[in-house]
C-alpha cells in the first residue's frame, strides 16, 4: 500500500496529540518494512520530530511555510497526484479531503464542554472535527468512550467508527528509589520533601484550580510535609491558577517544571507518592496509563474515558469534588498498604497500552479502507 499520513501536532510541544503523532509513526517504521509512506509535514519542526529513517517511509515538508496555505493549496493538490492508497489525518483534516480518508478523533470536549474553549477556538476546532468526522471512510477513535459520544451524538454509522488505544512509549517505567534518584529531582526539579504531582497542559480543563484547592485542604489535615509538582506548561486556558496559588499562600508548597520531554518524565513520576489528575473531560488521558507504567498510584476523575483507561487499577474521583480529591490523596498518602496494591495494579494495567500494538491495528484500518 501507499499511505499518505498527516502530522500536525509533532514537533510543536502539543500534549496528547503531539505524543500520539510520534509514538504511531515511530512504531509503524519498527514494525512496517513494507508499506510506502510519505509522512507530509506542514514544517520543518514537524519533519525534525519525526524523521523515521526508514526505506520505506519520506517526510515532504509543505510549502509555503503558512500552514493555513499549504493545506488549503499545496497539501491537497500532492496528495491528488500521489496515488495514494489511503490517507490518514491524525488530527487535523485536509482541508479538500482525498479519497480513502482514515481519521484519528482524539476529543469530543469541544462539544460536550464548550464552556471550556472560547468561542474562536470552538468555532475552528469543531469545523475541522465536522470534516474530518463527515468524510472519513474510516474513524479511528482513541477510546470506547469517544465512538460512543461520535455515534450517539453526531449518529455516524457504527461500521465507520473503530478504537484504537493510545500506546505508551518504552521509557515508561519504574525507577528505582535511590539515593541518586532524590539528587535528581532535588537539582532537576527543586523537589527535597515527598510530593504530589499532576503532569499535563495547565489549562482549565485539566481542573487545576480544584487540585491546589484540594492540596491546600491535605496539607491542613496532614501538617503540610507534601508539595504539589505541576509538570507541564501553561496555555490560553490557565488563568486563575497563578491568583489561586497566591490566594491561598501555597507559592513555596508548589513547583512548576514547564514543558518536559518524554524521558524526563518517568523519575518524576516514579519519585511520587501518588499522581493526581482529576481532569473535567479526556479522550484519552495518556498520563494515568504515564503514570501507571511508572509504578505510582493513580488518583483520576470518573468522567469521560478516565475510568476506561484506568481499567479499575486507580482511584475514581467525582473531579466537580473539591473535598473528594483531597480525602482521596490523604487515603493514599496515608496508607502504605494501599499504595502498594495501587502500584501493582497499575503496573499490570498499564501493560495494555503498546504504540506497537497501536501500529499494527492502525495497519489493518488502512487494510480495510483500501480493499
Amino acid at each position: 500500500m501507499k499511505i499518505g499520513i498527516l502530522p500536525t501536532m509533532a514537533g510543536r510541544k502539543a500534549g496528547g496529540v503531539e505524543t500520539y503523532e510520534l509514538g504511531l509513526i515511530r512504531a509503524l517504521s519498527r514494525t512496517d518494512d513494507r508499506n510506502a509512506y510519505t509522512i507530509y509535514a506542514l514544517g520543518p519542526n514537524t519533519a525534525a520530530a519525526l524523521d523515521p529513517k526508514q526505506d520505506n517511509f519520506k517526510v515532504r515538508v509543505m510549502k509555503p511555510s503558512n500552514r493555513i496555505l499549504s493545506m488549503s493549496t499545496t497539501l491537497p493538490l500532492s496528495l491528488s497526484r500521489a496515488g495514494l492508497n489511503v490517507c490518514h489525518a491524525t488530527f487535523v483534516p485536509p482541508l479538500v479531503p482525498p479519497k480513502k480518508l482514515v481519521y484519528t478523533l482524539h476529543c469530543m470536549s469541544q462539544f460536550i464542554r464548550p464552556d471550556l474553549y472560547p468561542w474562536h477556538m470552538r468555532w475552528r476546532i469543531n469545523a475541522l472535527t465536522k470534516i474530518g468526522m463527515k468524510f472519513a471512510e474510516l474513524i479511528i477513535c482513541v477510546s470506547e468512550d469517544i465512538r460512543q459520544s461520535a455515534l450517539e451524538d453526531f449518529k455516524i454509522a457504527p461500521d465507520r467508527l473503530g478504537v484504537v488505544h493510545n500506546g505508551i512509549d518504552d521509557c515508561f517505567a519504574p525507577v528505582k528509589d535511590t539515593p541518586e534518584l532524590r539528587d535528581h529531582l532535588r537539582q532537576a526539579f527543586g523537589i527535597d520533601r515527598p510530593y504530589i504531582l499532576f503532569a499535563g497542559k495547565l489549562e482549565a480543563r485539566k481542573n487545576i484550580i480544584g487540585l491546589v484547592k484540594a492540596f491546600d485542604c491535605f496539607r491542613k489535615e496532614t501538617g503540610g510535609k507534601h508539595r504539589l509538582v505541576l509538570a507541564g506548561r501553561p496555555n490560553w486556558a490557565s488563568q486563575g491558577i497563578d491568583e489561586t496559588i497566591e490566594e491561598l499562600g501555597l507559592q513555596n508548597e508548589i513547583i512548576r517544571t514547564g514543558h518536559l520531554t518524554l524521558d524526563q518524565l518517568p523519575p518524576l513520576y516514579s519519585g511520587a507518592d501518588v499522581f493526581v489528575f482529576p481532569s473535567f473531560w479526556e479522550g484519552f488521558g495518556l498520563p494515568v496509563a504515564e503514570a501507571m507504567a511508572c509504578g505510582v498510584p493513580v488518583i483520576t476523575s470518573n468522567l469521560s474515558a478516565m475510568p476506561e483507561v484506568a481499567g479499575g487499577a486507580a482511584m475514581l474521583i467525582d473531579p466537580k469534588r473539591v473535598e473528594d480529591i483531597a480525602a482521596a490523596i490523604h487515603k493514599v498518602c496515608t496508607d502504605s498498604q494501599l499504595r502498594a496494591q495501587m502500584r501493582a495494579a497499575g503496573l499490570k494495567r498499564a501493560r495494555q497500552f503498546s504504540w506497537d500494538t497501536v501500529a499494527r491495528q492502525t495497519i489493518e484500518a488502512y487494510r480495510k479502507i483500501a480493499a
